[in-house]
């Protein structure tokens, strides 16, 4: 069996007043482009020498008229420069050690993500301007882009609707940053690193894959190609291929699903739900093979035969291997093609899964934050969970995972930060521990012990 760790988040020490270092001088600093950006789409981006960071969460859900502030520390966009052994200097009252603020637009909120490509870093924020009837636009959505030194920031897009009725995602394809934006069933492309252009992709979406991987390479085309449906006029569901560096559509497959919802694109798969029209209700997961021939024919493997499973989470290292989660139980399954796959037991019940990162099927409980080795599943057909983190009277908001490090905003004093836990590459009898990603607010630091 697993030895159980379990770490108590206590934060580091003293009181301190905020030190905010000014951002970069050198107008003409870049970054080696061929060094891959870890993290993208998260709460933290590793490249290189720099961490690019928020200094905690704001949540935009707060704001209003009378508090508003436009330039914010907690929830700004930062960046810190690592040591010569790839980690933080800190302070003696626990901050990180030369930390500079990159932007203090609000960066660390409902819809945290971050992006580094090129000599760019691009970001989300809410817009803080008010429409013609005087009421604020905090609960929609900003796209900005600014230099990786802080000066040069520019709006990209600003949203039509609510947060909560879009989905996006930035990419690097053919030497173009585009966003990729589903605004309630209208999928439009936006040109990052050129004049700008919106262009209308399609209307009446039903579905959309925008899939990008945590440890992109700034040259990388893998996620060139995404995929969405819609319903045409008689009624049948099409699903189609659209490249995002040509800004065409490239293919698309009318199907005989009475439903069809996209999941996922990975390992060259296209991974769907969908059902008949002889039982509508009857709901199963699939996938195909996502090249033009391969889509177009449909010929499509069925990873589920039981109906009642609900949920699906694919292994970011293997086809094959994959969870399903029924309303009371969760398994793991190993895909054969042409034979139906035995479920392995990992919970009974419908636990709360976070992620499937590097093996490991990270999950919350209560107050923990525990992880699976997926490897002992399939060898043993059974596996000890470890406790990676527990939360201990600490409110918390979100989460994020990259190869290396567990993030987690969590509030200190008056204050939410962002917090890191390293899950890998972990040495033979070295604990969890939780650090600081940020600089805290006067009060905030805990008492040195």
């Amino acid at each position: 069996m697993k030895k159980i760790i379990t770490f108590t988040l206590c934060l580091l020490l003293c009181v301190v007043t905020l030190g905010l270092s000014g951002c970069g001088k050198n107008k003409n600093e870049t970054v080696d482009t061929s060094i891959a950006s870890v993290g993208n789409g998260g709460m933290v981006v590793n490249r290189g020498d720099y961490v690019y960071f928020v200094n905690g969460y704001n949540a935009y859900s707060t704001l209003n008229k009378s508090n508003l502030d436009k330039k914010f520390n907690i929830g700004g966009l930062y960046r810190a420069k690592l040591n010569e052994n790839g980690e933080f200097d800190y302070t003696d009252n626990g901050s990180v050690a030369n930390a500079e603020r990159i932007s203090s637009n609000l960066v660390g909120f409902e819809s945290t993500s971050l992006y580094v490509f090129g000599n760019h870093i691009y970001y989300v924020t809410p817009i803080t301007e008010v429409d013609k009837k005087g009421n604020l636009q905090t609960s929609k959505l900003e796209f900005k882009r600014v230099e990786i030194n802080g000066s040069n920031s520019k709006t990209i897009y600003q949203s039509k609707v609510d947060a909560s009725k879009v989905d996006f995602e930035f990419y690097y394809a053919e030497g173009k940053v585009c966003l990729l934006i589903n605004e309630d069933g209208t999928l439009k492309r936006i040109n990052c690193t050129g004049s700008g252009k919106v262009s209308q992709v399609a209307t009446g979406v039903t579905s959309v894959t925008l899939h990008c991987d945590t440890d992109d390479v700034f040259e990388s085309d893998t996620y060139k190609n995404i995929f969405y449906t819609k319903t045409n006029e008689d009624g049948k569901i099409e699903i189609y291929n659209y490249n995002i560096a040509s800004n065409s559509e490239q293919y698309k497959k009318t199907t005989n699903y009475k439903t069809c919802e996209l999941l996922d694109y990975k390992f060259g798969h296209l991974y769907f739900k969908a059902s008949g029209n002889e039982y509508p209700n009857y709901t199963y997961f699939y996938r195909v093979d996502a090249t033009k021939n391969a889509i177009t024919s449909m010929s499509v493997e069925k990873l589920t035969s039981d109906k009642d499973y609900t949920d699906l989470y694919l292994l970011d290292n293997e086809t094959d291997g994959y969870i399903v989660q029924s309303n009371d139980k969760t398994y793991y399954m190993n895909y054969a093609s042409g034979t139906e796959a035995t479920p392995v037991p990992i919970a009974d019940t419908k636990i709360s899964i976070m992620e499937v990162r590097n093996g490991y099927l990270y999950f919350k409980d209560s107050n923990n934050i525990k992880r699976i080795n997926i490897y002992d599943l399939k060898t043993k057909s059974d596996s000890t969970s470890e406790t990676v983190i527990t939360l201990e009277n600490m409110e918390t908001h979100d989460y994020d995972i990259d190869d290396n490090n567990l993030y987690v905003y969590a509030t200190q004093g008056s204050n939410t930060y962002v917090y890191s836990i390293k899950i890998a590459n972990l040495l033979e009898g070295e604990e969890f521990e939780s650090k600081l990603l940020g600089i805290y607010a006067d009060g905030d630091a805990p008492e040195q012990e």
